[in-house]
């Protein structure tokens, strides 16, 4: 990609040679030379382009008085959506060819768009639907009357299953597995959980049946346009309506959202977040990592979830809860500091 190719999708201008083929973008003190851009978008790199070994740097516009070594330079407009625009133009693509590999599998009745490729070893089962210009890398299952919408990649080792229904653009990383069975089990007779609800103990009655019924998984999940799904990342089915997430969400790697969950627009889930079963999650919310949600709880839009919380109540629109268990965040910040302070209230009440 030439330097003033990359100036224009970024709104910048070009000092030096337009023409300069850019084949890698890095910090700067990674650069190896002909070929590598320098990105110090951000004054914390800025000091590294003295030294770079780059042959062009980018940078913001209205930057002056530092030390530049690279003769091509490329000054753009710094907001939020720079870095974003410009790793896009460098975006690490799988090198898989348009159509069916000879090793994949591909079942009866299946639609496929145009310019589709499908990798090696994949299998697509009958009825389902892969839209235009999508990509299954290679080792993909996608399982019978599912949906994948177009433009859409699918990493090595994901796994889609039974009527599964995603949309637009998504991006599903390695062994992702969306539409396995939800976790829905219960006793014949009941059990110590429904006894210790009811009276804070485990039951007393020995001759119960506790062997497992289980719930089967027949609705499905639906995931909206726009939403990444983490490496490893799970998503069950729900019991008799779809789980679903809503257009926009980001969901990191080694996440689990169970059956019946409600997901909606534009929430970021981060790393080992669990969501227990028929949970609604409103718009906007943030996860943060090792977060647990309770079943059958509601957190409202814009909620932000503190990492290794525990969340074992409904949480408002716009609350901020930190802790385990978790509470609002002036709480939370009240209580560590309290408890801090108890050494010092115990060494006062001992006299000591």
């Amino acid at each position: 990609m030439k330097a003033q190719e990359i100036a224009n999708a970024l709104g910048g201008e070009v000092t030096g040679d337009p023409e300069l083929e850019i084949e890698r973008a890095v910090q700067p003190d990674l650069a190896d030379g002909k070929g590598d851009m320098a990105v110090a978008i951000s004054p914390d790199f800025f000091q590294g382009l003295a030294t770079t070994r780059a042959a062009a740097a980018i940078l913001p516009a209205g930057v002056t008085g530092i030390e530049i070594a690279p003769h091509t330079v490329i000054r753009v407009p710094a907001d939020r959506k720079t870095l974003p625009t410009l790793s896009a133009l460098f975006r690490n693509r799988p090198n898989t060819a348009t159509g069916v590999h000879s090793t994949a599998v591909i079942g009866q009745n299946v639609t496929l768009g145009d310019n589709v490729s499908i990798g090696p070893l994949c299998y697509v089962a009958d009825n389902a639907i892969i839209g235009d210009g999508t990509t299954l890398v290679s080792h993909v299952t996608v399982g019978e009357n599912s949906e994948l919408g177009g433009d859409s990649i699918v990493y090595s080792g994901a796994r889609i299953g039974i009527g599964v229904k995603i949309g637009s653009r998504a991006v599903i990383h390695p062994n992702a597995a969306i539409g396995a069975d939800g976790f829905s089990f219960h006793p014949v007779d009941p059990g110590n959980v429904e006894a210790v609800k009811a009276t804070g103990k485990v039951s007393d009655k020995a001759d119960r049946n506790s062997s497992l019924l289980k719930n089967e998984s027949l609705g499905g999940v639906i995931i909206g346009n726009d939403v990444e799904i983490g490496a490893s990342t799970c998503i069950d089915s729900g019991t008799l309506k779809p789980t679903s997430i809503g257009d926009g969400t980001k969901i990191d790697d080694l996440v689990m959202i169970g059956h019946n969950v409600r997901i909606g627009e534009h929430c970021v889930l981060c790393a080992q977040a669990g969501i227990a079963g028929s949970t609604v999650i409103g718009d906007r919310v943030t996860l943060g990592g090792r977060a647990g949600i309770g079943d059958n709880l509601k957190i409202g839009d814009d909620a932000i979830i503190g990492a290794a919380a525990g969340v074992g109540t409904s949480v408002p629109a716009g609350g901020v809860y930190y802790g385990m268990p978790a509470v609002p965040r002036e709480r939370a910040h009240r209580d560590v500091i309290n408890i801090r302070k108890l050494d010092r209230v115990i060494k006062k009440v001992e006299g000591k």
